[in-house]
């Protein structure tokens, strides 16, 4: 028994129905153009709406004498409490200044007088410039002062996408990567 190919089991289809193929598939192309048109002329949809940053509670935690650890938001920064004074190791992140001056404030009604910064991560420095316009001078090594005044450039990375060709090897043309260097027996 022959098999039946495909250009007829289209016919037997479009004979059940009365359509032809081809007009189904204008019919669904028109569909789409029209729905096309309409959102083109519709208003443009809302940008998705960023996640809301979570809340950061400050947490101070009393480390030993009037030394205190506070945890908030990045690395943990440190308080020596005096009577004249607090001294802050580490400013942590900008947006939880205050709520670091409010955790202190709870500790002693002393102002912050210094903040020593350990390095130059943000989440050491990145308050630095609040708790200097509530009276705080920042101190930190000569290196990490350097590099707060000028910044390093972000490292630049190389990477090859699949689509892009990888550096060969002048002597074999293998894709190794690296590529073989060796000037004796190259790529071996």
């Amino acid at each position: 028994m022959p098999t039946i190919g495909a250009r007829d089991r289209r016919r037997e289809r479009e004979t059940a129905t009365g359509e032809s193929t081809d007009e189904n598939v204008r019919l669904a192309f028109g569909g789409v153009l029209a729905l096309g048109v309409a959102n083109a002329q519709a208003p443009p949809a809302q940008p998705a709406a960023q996640p809301a940053q979570q809340e950061v509670k400050v947490v101070t935690t009393k480390l030993g004498g009037n030394v205190y650890g506070i945890d908030g938001q990045g690395g943990r920064a440190a308080a020596l409490v005096g009577p004249d004074g607090i001294f802050l190791v580490d400013a942590q992140f900008a947006r939880v200044t205050d709520k670091i001056v409010a955790a202190l404030k709870e500790l002693s009604p002393s102002p912050i007088k210094f903040l020593v910064n350990t390095h130059v991560h943000g989440d050491h420095t990145g308050g630095n410039e609040n708790f200097a316009k509530l009276g705080a001078t920042i101190l930190g090594r000569p290196n990490v002062r350097a590099q707060l005044l000028n910044p390093r450039p972000a490292p630049v990375t190389v990477r090859y996408h699949r689509s892009h060709r990888r550096p060969r090897c002048r002597w074999c043309s293998s894709m190794r990567r690296p590529p073989c260097t060796s000037m004796v027996r190259p790529c071996e």
